[in-house]
């Protein structure tokens, strides 16, 4: 889970606009993460096992490192959510739906019988500069920047 809190004593920002475009920048980064196979902290993606590769291109026609054989909403790129909490606090989650925040809680931590992690949820450095591009941008339309 990643949390966003502001504080309170900062007046000129429109809260509940800022924070959720915020919240929805990072939503698609954690997503665009899974899509392009990078990890929100810039270390390297674990590969897949040999066997489970091969297993993988013949049945896929591709060896995809994330939800290569889980279709529609048990996908972990379509259970990637925003709530908001507060006027100053957003969430940014997996749901528990279809298990998948137990399945990105084990990708995260690489645990055998993973050849290494896959830490796609998050934001680093490089994910927090895209974020706040989007952001920038968000402001430029709403206040003509």
């Amino acid at each position: 889970m990643i949390e966003f809190k502001v504080d309170s004593n900062i007046e000129y920002l429109n809260f509940d606009y800022d924070l959720k475009t915020v919240a929805q920048a990072v939503k698609k980064d954690i997503e665009e993460n899974l899509t392009t196979v990078r990890s929100y902290d810039g270390s390297a993606i674990a590969p897949l096992k040999p066997s489970y590769a091969k297993m993988k291109l013949a049945k896929l026609g591709s060896e995809a490192i994330f939800d290569g054989f889980r279709k529609g909403s048990k996908k972990l790129i379509n259970s990637i959510r925003t709530k908001k909490i507060s006027d100053y606090e957003y969430e940014v989650f997996v749901t528990d739906a279809n298990n998948n925040s137990n399945i990105m809680k084990y990708l995260q931590e690489g645990k055998k019988p993973l050849a290494g992690a896959r830490r796609a949820f998050g934001i680093g450095k490089a994910g927090a500069q895209r974020v706040a591009r989007v952001i920038e941008e968000a402001l430029k339309i709403k206040y003509g920047r």
